[in-house]
Parts: C-alpha cells; structure tokens; sequence
C-alpha cells in the first residue's frame, strides 16, 4: 500500500555501443501513473531535459524523456542543489 513500482529494461548494442532504456511506473492498486517529477542536482542536465527541443539531443535518456512528453505524461524538471 502506498508504493510506486518502475519497471524497467535496458540492452546495448554489440554493434554499434547505442543504448536504450524504457520503463513504466505503476501504483499500488495497478494503475499507470502519469505524472512524472525528475528532479537532479545536475543543473546541466536538468537545463537539457527542460529545453523545448531535445529530439536532436545527443543523449537518449534526454530523447526519451521527450519522447514521454510528447505521449501526453506531465512531467516537471527540479533542481535540487
């Protein structure tokens, strides 16, 4: 009761190195929650996940993130010194 499960799973390339993450958050009684906080003492990458264009983003946990946003998900970037 009370808890918020992320799943998640990641695989890299043997080839070219290039990887990738998803996951999906649930809450206790099975819902998807879509409201996501990314909070980071990384004032770099917060300012990165923040910008309104990220697609061309040579990281793809940045592209991910916007790709979240794009599927409707309210998310909101902290900084948190």
């Amino acid at each position: 009761m009370g808890w918020v499960c992320l799943n998640t799973d990641g695989v890299v390339s043997p080839d070219t190195g290039v990887g990738l993450v998803g996951g999906i958050f649930w809450a206790d009684d099975g819902s998807w929650i879509l409201r996501l906080l990314i909070q980071s003492d990384n004032r770099e990458a917060i300012k990165r996940v923040s910008a309104t264009i990220v697609i061309s983003d040579l990281c793809s946990l940045v592209r991910a993130i916007a790709a979240i946003r794009c599927r409707g998900w309210a998310t909101e970037t902290q900084w948190t010194p």
